[in-house]
């Protein structure tokens, strides 16, 4: 099921009761220059009518089971402890179950179009794995740099130089005041 980012927060608003915050790692964009309430009215009637026809709110515009099922993850997603950023592409929070098993992830499919699921901790390292370039090639083992120490005064400069156009992983973590940022070459 693809949702759009107005869907998304009209599914979020739907399930706390009409209040309102920014999704973690998902702001809504600046539409016009009108006044934020405005915004905010134009915003949630686009994801409500969104919701409509996915068939998510009937015609009494009441919200189905599924719909519920759905704003429960997103719940779950707005109220974990830590979450991450994989290449701009997945937003998961992690371990949400009382077993800390699962995680929930809105995947980026498109320019506007996310899918919002509940999914087990090694099958998203799966879906990383299998799907990213990176991480799925034969990357060939490389000889240690001699020149090490000589390399480490110019480390940024040369990362840019040398592996601008490499493929890469970038993993964005964030819990707590701590946020790393992981790039892998």
């Amino acid at each position: 099921m693809i949702f759009t980012l107005e869907s998304l927060y009209a599914l979020h608003m739907l399930n706390y009761n009409g209040y309102s915050e920014d999704l973690f790692l998902l702001p809504l964009p600046e539409l016009t220059d009108e006044e934020k309430p405005v915004q905010l009215k134009q915003i949630l009637e686009k994801g409500f009518s969104d919701l409509q026809s996915m068939g998510l709110i009937d015609e009494n515009s009441e919200p189905t089971t599924a719909c519920m099922a759905k704003a429960v993850y997103l719940q779950k997603y707005q109220e974990a402890y830590s979450h991450c950023e994989v290449d701009d592409k997945y937003f998961c929070a992690q371990l949400v179950d009382s077993n800390r098993w699962y995680h929930i992830v809105i995947e980026k499919v498109d320019k506007n179009a996310y899918r919002l699921d509940r999914i087990h901790s090694f099958q998203f390292l799966g879906t990383v794995i299998k799907e990213h370039l990176f991480l799925s090639e034969k990357i060939p083992a490389r000889d240690p740099n001699p020149a090490a120490a000589e390399w480490r005064t110019y480390s940024e400069e040369r990362l840019i130089i040398y592996y601008g156009n490499a493929p890469a992983l970038r993993i964005t973590s964030y819990s707590g005041q701590i946020n790393p940022e992981i790039i892998y070459i």
